[in-house]
């Protein structure tokens, strides 16, 4: 009995199968063949029987029998990796076609990927490269790239994947190693070149091209290449040192690399210069550099000789299509269609097979021509062929705008706006969304995430939002708090659809003012300016003056009703006496430096109701603005700014008495101006800094040289960050012109330092305040 089951057991597949292996390992070739042949005929094991088989043909030089027995274990088990790596290897010995080795590595990444040694790696590499010699490059790319992490990939493998992958991760990592290697050979830093030139990192393709220039001195293109990407970054003195270099080139070749050097830094005459140069001394007129010429010196104004090269290209390029573009080109700038349409039709038409440009140039011509049937015909054809390029796109959106195709352009746009960067094509791209309905298809093809979009991108996104929002989308009214508007477009929407109700929760901020007697037209004038400049901020956002009780107080209310009505804005009117405690405290001297000046008492004012603001609890952020000053457009903004403190204030100007005020009140942080205040009344610290700013405030043994200055430096100490210039812009009679420039970009202009705008002694141009002050005087006078 125990006799029958031993037997019963040899026989067993498994039994078999190891026995099978050891016959192989021990070269029992013959003997190991007949039980895996066995084996197949039972059904058992076959993938791996016939996997042995095929490598003991293989090691018996049958690789016509190793290769079909390769191929029986793939059908059995497709995911059969090493079946899949023998295959090809017996076909590379059998000198398969490129194509045949191409569909192996297609089959084989289908395969569960196995633990590589490097003579593996090896092997597959030398595979690749047939496919990659017979013209795919691509299905050998593809086939690299699930080589891309092993370490044994070489060098040539990785100037391959850097070269021609479609996988932005699988270059970058590729790049990454081979700098890190560094590679030995010039084609390797060609590439790497090219590479980082084309995602526009300029020092890093410098570096490549530095190191390739250095590997083969002697190559002209690598010295060419260099000297075009110093110029384009605008280093003089690298292309200095770099012409130095050039005696071993001809004096031919140093003429082109010169008009190709002033072509990118896109000095018109001095690339004239060289062009004429290259014609007249060596019968030469470069064709690319000659063209691109054109376009300088049309940018530029410079027609006639702009003329003047275009005749000198048509005379060494008789036959070029290129050249006939720009003929043509020339003909449409001056209108004159007639002459463009014979240059098209002599030159152009019978180009075949036409490419690209051409076809995009005949579209062009028919929409000058108000051709419009005919060039939406041609632009069906270019769509039915499929593959548009963005400048297709753009000429083809275009012309179905025109002739009110608003669907197909939507149709398009959602293929290629992720890609697009020109404005007026997005702005066309809107205006087609908004009459065919397709305003969610269009926002939905943008890239989703703020970062990723360009400056045209974010703007045709706020649009595309808003017009949704004002037509009802639920989704976009619904979500509108979590799509990352700015704060002044959410108010421009809110002031379309009349309610604050479409910025949900979030959270409401006041600006405010303080006045006494001398400040309170320049307040109400500030308030104005700020109002007029910023009429989506006033639709929901409070303003609030605070004032001195007596007629100072009567006056305000007066003044702020007149503005509030005219201009549609709420303000509230604070009396002093409500708000401000231990007033009998306050200093309102000023240092010893200042020739006897006071301060008015109101200055510290903005300390108190800051502090009331926030124990009242109805705004999240409040801003504080100094009476003396205009505001622009962009005010709103101010509010979205980031910060981790509970106040943003602009630093001080580095002057003595800054530094005294430093020393005396021994501050550890930046010292800060406080003409223009924002609180955040969220954070948790912004009670403790107002209480410490009020005790400095009504200490009597406080020293405060900047009185309230002092008193909220001391109390946020620390805890503040820094306020943008152009929300609290310095204009002060003492500054220099220059300052004017630097003006421009300003949202509030603060006129620091005396004599101020409204004396007779300012010695600056105050036109802009003086302009506010008019209205002002007009609305009140009018309400009373």
């Amino acid at each position: 009995m125990t006799n029958e089951t031993d037997a019963q057991d040899d026989n067993a597949p498994a039994a078999v199968f190891a026995r099978a292996n050891r016959a192989y390992a021990a070269r029992g070739y013959a003997e190991a063949k007949a039980m895996y042949e066995d084996l197949i005929a039972r059904g058992a094991y076959q993938a791996w029987s016939y996997f042995s088989i095929g490598r003991i043909l293989r090691d018996l030089d049958d690789l016509d029998g190793a290769l079909v027995a390769f191929e029986h274990a793939i059908l059995s088990d497709m995911s059969m990796y090493w079946a899949h790596f023998e295959r090809i290897d017996a076909m590379v010995r059998l000198r398969a076609t490129a194509e045949d080795l191409a569909g192996a590595f297609a089959a084989m990444a289908e395969a569960k990927p196995a633990q590589l040694k490097p003579v593996h790696v090896e092997r597959l590499e030398s595979a690749l490269m047939v496919v990659w010699d017979g013209g795919l490059f691509d299905e050998a790319v593809e086939a690299l790239e699930v080589l891309r992490d092993e370490a044994a990939l070489s060098e040539t493998g990785l100037v391959r994947l850097v070269e021609r992958s479609r996988k932005g991760e699988v270059r970058a990592r590729a790049a990454e190693r081979l700098l890190a290697l560094p590679p030995s050979r010039d084609f390797a830093f060609r590439v790497l070149g090219n590479y980082f030139h084309e995602i526009g990192n300029a020092a890093m393709e410098r570096q490549c091209l530095e190191r390739l220039a250095q590997i083969a001195p002697n190559d002209f293109q690598a010295y060419f290449t260099l000297a075009r990407a110093t110029a384009r970054i605008g280093d003089k003195a690298a292309l200095a040192a770099l012409r130095e270099t050039e005696t071993r080139f001809s004096p031919r070749q140093k003429s082109f690399v010169e008009l190709v050097v002033k072509l990118e830094e896109e000095d018109g005459p001095a690339s004239l210069a060289a062009f004429r140069s290259l014609a007249r001394l060596f019968d030469e007129a470069p064709l690319y550099p000659g063209i691109r010429l054109c376009y300088v010196l049309a940018a530029a104004g410079r027609l006639a000789q702009r003329d003047e090269v275009v005749a000198v290209l048509r005379a060494f390029h008789p036959a070029s299509p290129d050249v006939a573009l720009v003929e043509m080109n020339v003909c449409i700038e001056r209108q004159d269609f007639v002459a463009a349409k014979a240059v098209f039709d002599s030159r152009l038409a019978g180009v075949t097979p036409r490419p690209l440009n051409i076809a995009l140039a005949e579209i062009d011509l028919m929409a000058h021509m108000q051709d419009i049937t005919r060039a939406c015909a041609l632009a069906d054809r270019m769509v039915a062929q499929g593959g548009l390029n963005q400048p297709a796109f753009r000429m083809v959106a275009r012309v179905y705008s025109e002739a009110g195709r608003h669907g197909d352009v939507v149709t398009l746009a959602v293929q290629h706006v992720a890609t697009e960067s020109v404005p007026e094509v997005l702005a066309l791209v809107v205006r087609s969304a908004r009459k065919a309905d397709g305003l969610r298809k269009v926002l939905e093809a943008l890239p989703p995430e703020e970062e990723a979009r360009n400056r045209a991108q974010q703007h045709a996104y706020e649009a595309l939002v808003e017009d949704l929002a004002v037509a009802g989308d639920p989704w976009v009214i619904a979500t509108i708090d979590r799509l990352g508007l700015p704060e002044e477009r959410l108010q421009r929407i809110a002031s379309r659809l009349g309610t604050p109700a479409v910025i949900g929760t979030r959270e409401a901020s006041m600006v405010f003012f303080c006045t006494d007697e001398t400040y309170l037209l320049p307040a109400l004038i500030s308030i104005t300016s700020a109002g007029l400049s910023n009429m989506d901020l006033i639709r929901n956002t409070p303003f609030g003056l605070l004032a001195e009780a007596g007629e100072t107080l009567d006056r305000a209310r007066a003044g702020a009703k007149a503005i509030s009505q005219r201009l549609g804005m709420s303000i509230q009117v604070f009396d002093a006496g409500d708000v401000v405690t231990s007033s009998e405290t306050l200093n309102a001297s000023y240092g010893f430096f200042t020739g006897g000046q006071a301060l008015s008492l109101a200055a510290y004012y903005r300390i108190f109701l800051a502090q009331y603001l926030a124990r009242e609890g109805q705004f999240g952020k409040a801003l504080y603005i100094d009476s003396d000053t205009s505001v622009r457009q962009g005010l709103g903004d101010v509010f979205a700014l980031p910060s981790t403190q509970p106040l943003l204030a602009r630093p001080e100007l580095d002057r003595v008495e800054v530094r005294n005020a430093v020393k005396a009140l021994n501050l550890k942080g930046t010292y800060f101006n406080s003409g223009v205040l924002r609180f955040d009344y969220r954070h948790p610290d912004i009670a403790e800094c107002l209480a410490g700013a009020v005790r400095c405030a009504t200490d009597p043994n406080a020293v405060r040289l900047f009185q309230d200055q002092c008193a909220l430096n001391v109390g946020f100490e620390q805890k503040h960050d820094a306020l943008p210039e152009a929300f609290n812009h310095f204009h002060a009679p003492r500054l220099a012109a220059a300052d004017k420039e630097d003006a421009r970009e300003a949202v509030i202009m603060h006129y620091i330092d005396r004599p101020k705008p409204w004396d007779s002694l300012y010695r600056r141009d105050a036109r802009e305040w003086f302009g506010w002050h008019d209205l002002v005087r007009s609305i009140i006078d009018a309400a009373e």
